[in-house]
């Protein structure tokens, strides 16, 4: 799963968002399980000090745990924007929340919405599942203006190929990305 991990950070660096991810990443073990806290950090952060002999370590406390449910899924795609339009993120992050609402985000979203948006499962077979999400009132960095941008993620589920189709309302155009789809390690409790 190392390899797995370096190349998912290293899209996350190059594109320079979701920073955060990265981070999750980097703080779980090669075999999917979290490392102890010990090994996340080198240093002792501003806020705390280190505990030697004359200052007693305090307890942790114990956080509050979310009821019992389905987890967050998260399926982290890395893509090439062949055209070189702009319009497929290098980076696009599906999660479906404890509730069953998925949502994605991606640099583009980042950009012009600065929040991940409600997409839907729209075709789910043996083969494939599709995705779908729009944004609406788009201007591109030449001026040219859509009503509608639609996204269309397609994952194959054998191989975790992934194609991302993006259709601005009003041209006849579809603009591609090849990609392929992943899951960050799981933590295990």
């Amino acid at each position: 799963m190392g390899a797995g991990r370096s190349l998912f950070t290293r899209t996350l660096i190059a594109a320079g968002q979701i920073v955060v991810l990265a981070a999750v990443l980097a703080a779980c073990a090669p075999d999917g399980t979290s490392r102890p806290a010990s090994s996340r950090h080198d240093e002792t952060r501003p806020d705390e000090t280190a505990a030697d002999e004359t200052t007693p370590a305090e307890t942790p406390r114990a956080l509050p745990q979310p009821p019992a449910g389905p987890s967050p899924v998260v399926m982290i795609c890395a893509f090439q924007d062949a055209d070189g339009t702009g319009w497929v993120p290098e980076v696009v992050i599906v999660t479906r929340q404890a509730t069953g609402r998925i949502e994605v985000f991606d640099p583009i979203l980042q950009a012009l919405v600065g929040r991940p948006i409600k997409a839907e499962v729209t075709a789910d077979s043996a083969r494939e599942r599709h995705y779908g999400w729009a944004l609406a009132g788009v201007r591109n960095a030449v001026g040219q203006w859509t009503e509608r941008l639609d996204f269309r993620l397609a994952v194959i589920k054998s191989d975790s190929r992934a194609i991302l189709s993006v259709k601005a309302q009003g041209y006849d155009n579809t603009i591609t990305g090849n990609g392929i789809c992943g899951q960050p390690p799981q933590r295990r409790g």
